[in-house]
């Protein structure tokens, strides 16, 4: 979408939209490591240094030229309510 968010915003912002009060938490840079460190292990490698190492750039574009490939950003308030509701507040599912 057209605007940024950091993990803990976009953690805080889902944890809104469900209704839930939860107190998010950063984790230390040398927890997060850690946590990749043992994950990698774990079946279907959930979390790998890799991982961790990707994390580490940010994965914002800054091109003005999103139109011409025929991109328009789409605001978060327009999409996520729609992901997080549920799938019996849906209606039918559209065939594949």
């Amino acid at each position: 979408g057209p605007e940024q968010y950091t993990l803990q915003e976009i953690v805080a912002y889902i944890a809104k939209q469900l209704g839930l009060r939860k107190t998010i938490l950063p984790l230390p840079d040398w927890a997060s490591r850690l946590q990749a460190r043992l994950l990698q292990f774990a079946p279907g490698k959930p979390f790998t240094p890799d991982n961790y190492l990707s994390l580490q750039t940010p994965s914002v574009c800054h091109c003005n030229r999103l139109a011409e490939l025929g991109i328009t950003p789409t605001p978060m308030d327009a999409v996520v309510p729609g992901y997080l509701m549920p799938r019996h507040l849906k209606g039918p599912r559209a065939p594949r």
